[in-house]
């Protein structure tokens, strides 16, 4: 790159012949070297490239943050689907036993065929949204694993629910910002750049010549170029303002709607949070509770089949619904951990 921006100019060669006919024996130039020096724009050049390092340097690390947030993203729906996957598991147990519970009260004429078929009916229903849960597991942990490269990779680490408030990016230092940002300051230095076009350029010339057919004789010249007609220049120093004006046009309105995702992010999770919290401290234990309790209370015949099915399938849903709101929660964490538009 060093070597790019100190470029002075190009190198030319050339031969000829001046004066040939009517006689005269001619002027031939053997080899002519003309070098271009462009010297008074290699700062801006040098200061246009180093921005475009910048900038795609910016670019890269916004790629490197969206992959790692797609990666988080997957791993959290991986690991929430294997715990949807284990609560369709424990289900299945209590419904199994609650078929064979009512299968012995059937036999033992205590319970209608009703009972027994709604009981079965139940159990491989219940069997069946075991294996689709399997299948979603599978689906996702497929999807997680596409990500990390070769082989299977299973979400083993329970993902962390409190927000670190220090370790996520704030809208200035949000890795689209920052590209923003570079993308200004590259429009600036593209100006400069432009501006440099229009400086004067030199020249030097030397050259070797045989005149007739005598040799050993020499040519210097050393020259200046200035553009007469600088209309053309203008427009294009025009132009590259405008493109920075859009640059910061396009920055200020992607802080803007940063600030109101972020902001928007925020309330969600307090939301889940809270949320979260109610189902730790209360629906949680009730759920569970009414899981054991039910099981035992129909097995000792103070519940029917009726009953047992309400309950148990207000505490499945209480469980399930859990683990979507944990879900959500995880997945604001990382919209705001990696915060884009």
């Amino acid at each position: 790159m060093k070597a790019g921006v100190n470029d002075i100019g190009t190198t030319e060669f050339s031969a000829g012949a001046d004066e040939i006919g009517r006689g005269n024996e001619g002027t031939f130039t053997l080899l002519s070297v003309r070098q271009n020096l462009h010297f008074l724009g290699n700062k801006a050049r040098s200061r246009h490239q180093s921005q475009m390092v910048s900038t795609a340097s910016a670019a890269a690390e916004l790629t490197r943050k969206q992959l790692q947030k797609r990666v988080s993203q997957a791993y959290v729906q991986a690991y929430v689907a294997g715990q949807r996957m284990e609560v369709y598991a424990t289900i299945d147990s209590i419904y199994g036993s609650f078929e064979m519970a009512a299968k012995a009260k059937y036999d033992a004429r205590e319970t209608s065929y009703l009972e027994y078929l709604t009981a079965r009916k139940k159990a491989i229903q219940t069997a069946e949204e075991k294996r689709q849960a399997a299948d979603d597991y599978r689906i996702a942990v497929m999807q997680l694993s596409l990500w990390l490269g070769d082989g299977v990779y299973e979400p083993t680490v329970v993902p962390e629910e409190p927000l670190q408030v220090a370790d996520r990016d704030s809208v200035a230092d949000s890795p689209l910002s920052r590209l923003y940002a570079e993308k200004v300051k590259l429009a600036t230095e593209n100006i400069s750049l432009e501006k440099s076009k229009s400086l004067p350029t030199f020249f030097v010339e030397g050259g070797t010549k045989m005149m007739g057919n005598r040799m050993g004789y020499w040519s210097i010249d050393v020259g200046v170029s200035v553009p007469l007609f600088r209309k053309s220049y203008r427009a294009r120093e025009k132009a590259a303002r405008i493109e920075r004006d859009m640059a910061t046009a396009d920055f200020e309105a992607a802080q803007i709607a940063l600030r109101a995702t972020e902001n928007s992010l925020m309330a969600q999770y307090q939301k889940w949070k809270r949320l979260l919290m109610y189902y730790h401290q209360t629906a949680l234990p009730t759920a569970r509770e009414q899981q054991k309790g039910a099981a035992a209370a129909y097995r000792l015949g103070a519940t029917d089949y009726i009953g047992f099915i309400q309950t148990m399938g207000d505490a499945v849903q209480t469980e399930l619904d859990y683990w979507t709101a944990y879900e959500q929660l995880l997945q604001t964490q990382i919209d705001l951990q990696y915060l884009n538009l």
